[in-house]
């Protein structure tokens, strides 16, 4: 009797790609456990560790803004907190953009000696950078009990703020992994993309410092829309609707990008290692 060929389903790269990503979420422990070793390999004979990253941004914060308040003649009370509320989202918002290029290139050897599935370092990255922002907001307690920073119920519009932007992200480092491994120059690229877009974003600047009609432009930078979805509910005032729909329509690009490099060139990342 022969076998009816009909009954079986050869996996096209679709399914591939679908199954893949799956796995990596079902295998969390295993994602999670690399974005964290990930951070603990930086600061292995360190005895602060990681919070390094936390007490460098504080000097940092404190800095720039008691000297930006000077220029601008701000207060400080303001402008401060405004400062350290945008450095630390900057630093998530850009940071896992900054290593998508090289999330496959910091894999080999896991990718080489470990059947895994490849979006588990995506998410690792992700992971990584979840961890850094935790040891960051830590330096808003001591500036917002100082400033007496008053905490409103608008902070609960952080949480879909988060959401979006953390989609967003992960969209654009899916695409910029599989990019990124083929171009190596794109992570030069990238980080010089990012130098000029933290001058261009209100990160140490006020968007009101702007005259009128170029704050009408400001939805053409999904940073600073990204950034303030994220700002905005801690420092107000509320964020624009436009913004919402400027947000919304970049991670949906975003996603569908991210969507069609990963499932078209899923196979090869091993053989462009």
């Amino acid at each position: 009797m022969g076998v009816d060929n009909r009954d079986r389903h050869t996996p096209t790269r679709v399914d591939k790609a679908i199954a893949d990503v799956f796995s990596a979420f079902v295998r969390w422990p295993i994602f999670i456990l690399i974005g964290i070793t990930d951070v603990q390999s930086r600061y292995r004979r360190s005895k602060i560790g990681q919070f390094w990253i936390t007490i460098s941004l504080f000097v940092m914060v404190v800095a720039l803004g008691l000297l930006w308040s000077f220029l601008w003649k701000l207060p400080v009370s303001e402008f401060l907190p405004f400062i350290a509320v945008s450095h630390i989202f900057w630093m998530y918002l850009t940071g896992v953009i900054m290593d998508g290029p090289g999330i496959y290139v910091a894999a080999t050897g896991y990718l080489r000696e470990i059947n895994l599935p490849r979006f588990t370092f995506v998410l690792s990255n992700l992971v990584k950078h979840w961890i850094i922002l935790a040891h960051n907001l830590i330096i808003l307690i001591p500036i917002f009990l100082y400033f007496q920073v008053p905490i409103t119920f608008e902070i609960l519009m952080i949480i879909p703020g988060f959401i979006l932007t953390t989609i967003a992200i992960l969209a654009v480092s899916t695409f910029l992994s599989v990019v990124g491994l083929r171009f190596r120059d794109v992570a030069s690229l990238v980080a010089s993309i990012l130098q000029i877009a933290f001058f261009m974003t209100p990160v140490i600047w006020k968007p009101e410092a702007l005259p009128p009609f170029a704050q009408a432009y400001m939805t053409a930078n999904p940073f600073a829309v990204f950034l303030d979805l994220l700002r905005a509910p801690i420092l107000g005032p509320p964020t624009p609707p436009i913004y919402w729909t400027v947000a919304g329509g970049f991670t949906l690009v975003a996603v569908i990008l991210a969507i069609l490099v990963f499932v078209r060139f899923r196979a090869k990342i091993t053989y462009w290692l």
